[in-house]
């Protein structure tokens, strides 16, 4: 099993919230998100206004069901890291469906002094209140984790694509595309509409390998990124389940080289893995 980093290893700061059940790939992505927020610092502090964004909060807490070990959840992990070179976060945004889950996350970053702004809802709800507050002079971080690609739909992305200097670190699902793409097609479901519109008439998977579907299904998403001025880091590290099956990839997009370079150097050297949307 992979452990957390020491940095991840922190007292629950609320100690009576909730706390979600999870498998050893968690603490992958927020290695990967805690290091970026650690090697952005710099250019973070230049600005007077600067937000993280994490609209699939959940509780904040996390226990690995393998080893019991309690963590810090994303929005925390990104807080913590933010303070050590003086540079916090001015703002921190959160949202959750689940009322429990919100208010837990809320309790633990008000424990620590952070300046929190919680929205309860679906994140193609709560986006826009966010977006109300947002200042647009600033450099914003947004963290999109969903539980699936059907939570996560395009809107999303496009709403915070109209601030000009803001990234944004996306769970896209590896297991969602192997398992549902050519049954979807098939049976006209609507699960991967909202979050790639349009890719039916643009990805025909009658007439391709299972692999050149998903393959093709990625690249127009790419494609639909790309129209809203952003960049995509070609590092798009692969989190494995415990039997090493690709479970989902850490996209980055960015319209800045420095963004993009400091997100590569952080994400270079994980294990190796297939090709992009392999079996």
């Amino acid at each position: 099993m992979t452990r957390p980093d020491l940095e991840l290893l922190q007292p629950d700061p609320y100690a009576a919230g909730k706390i979600l059940e999870v498998g050893d790939w968690s603490v992958e992505k927020h290695q990967l998100l805690r290091r970026y927020v650690d090697a952005s610092w710099a250019a973070r502090k230049k600005w007077p206004k600067r937000c993280f964004i994490d609209l699939f909060c959940g509780p904040g807490r996390m226990r690995i069901k393998t080893s019991q070990i309690e963590t810090d959840g994303g929005a925390l992990v990104a807080w913590r890291q933010s303070k050590v070179r003086d540079a916090a976060f001015t703002q921190v945004f959160i949202g959750d469906v689940d009322h429990e889950s919100l208010l837990s996350c809320k309790r633990r970053l008000d424990s620590l002094g952070a300046p929190v702004a919680a929205f309860e809802g679906e994140a193609v709800a709560t986006v826009d209140k966010v977006v109300e507050q947002l200042p647009r002079s600033g450099l914003h971080l947004a963290y999109l984790d969903p539980f699936n690609m059907e939570h996560l739909p395009f809107a999303i992305i496009e709403k915070l694509a109209s601030f000009p200097n803001i990234d944004i670190v996306v769970h896209f699902s590896v297991m969602d595309l192997q398992r549902e793409i050519e049954l979807d097609f098939e049976r006209d479901a609507p699960r991967f509409d909202a979050f790639a519109p349009g890719w039916r008439e643009n990805v025909d998977v009658r007439n391709l390998t299972k692999q050149q579907g998903r393959i093709e299904f990625v690249h127009y998403w790419l494609k639909l990124v790309q129209g809203l001025g952003f960049k995509h880091s070609k590092e798009m590290p692969l989190m494995t389940n415990s039997r090493n099956g690709p479970l989902y990839r850490m996209m980055f997009l960015m319209r800045h080289e420095l963004a993009n370079k400091l997100w590569s150097e952080i994400a270079r050297g994980q294990k190796p893995t297939p090709d992009l949307f392999s079996d």
